[in-house]
């Protein structure tokens, strides 16, 4: 299970330059990060690099903070609704309503902050965004050799459009963070909540674990 702790910020995490885990600002230090340390595939796909995620939660939507260790990286992607996954990439994979509906949302994203929004229940039956939508904002960091990170609001509105209402305290959603890249560089795929399949494949619910909004 992931805590999804409330934060009091209303933009995303502000960099000012490269990113110092150890030095994370603010109401971001009280959120819970999650490792995104299990890469079942490597057999095929022998990188791995160390890489967290955070998410916290307002009245504005929620907040995620990612960040990796890694070199070095790829972030040719410039179009929203493009395809990030090819590039260096954190993603965040969520459901809002378990008990009600198979949707879930993906957010992917690049080290320029570019990102790949999509709601719909699998791989093939999906929307998928290709502007911005209101409220939601991402920011990143500069690449110091060795770690970057990414930032983005999840406005209410997103999921209030798409679903019909929006979480509030106590509830359980499900969902997964992911780390990958693309075969142009050292191909990868790992998780935090372990996905068993032949071959890589983020898109599945089944291997979704609670997160629940404290």
């Amino acid at each position: 299970m992931y805590e999804i702790r409330p934060i009091t910020v209303s933009e995303p995490y502000c960099f000012n330059g490269p990113f110092d885990p150890t030095k994370i600002a603010g109401a971001w230090r009280e959120l819970e990060f999650a490792k995104i340390d299990e890469y079942p595939w490597l057999d095929a796909y022998h990188e791995r690099f160390e890489s967290y995620a955070a998410c916290g939660w307002n009245s504005n939507g929620l907040f995620l903070l990612m960040y990796a260790y890694e070199a070095p990286i790829l972030s040719d992607e410039t179009r929203f609704g493009g395809m990030p996954c090819m590039d260096s990439c954190v993603e965040f994979f969520f459901s809002p309503f378990p008990n009600e509906t198979p949707k879930y949302i993906n957010v992917e994203i690049n080290p320029k902050g570019v990102c790949h929004l999509g709601v719909g229940e699998s791989r093939y039956d999906r929307k998928v965004y290709k502007r911005r939508i209101k409220g939601f904002t991402t920011s990143f960091s500069e690449f110091d050799g060795k770690v970057w990170a990414v930032s983005c609001v999840i406005p209410w509105n997103l999921i209030k459009i798409n679903f019909g209402k929006i979480p509030c305290a106590g509830d359980t959603m499900m969902g997964n963070f992911y780390k990958c890249s693309g075969p142009r560089l050292h191909e990868h795929y790992g998780c935090w909540n372990k996905v068993i399949t032949p071959k890589p494949d983020f898109h599945r619910p089944e291997f979704f674990a609670e997160m629940v909004l404290k």
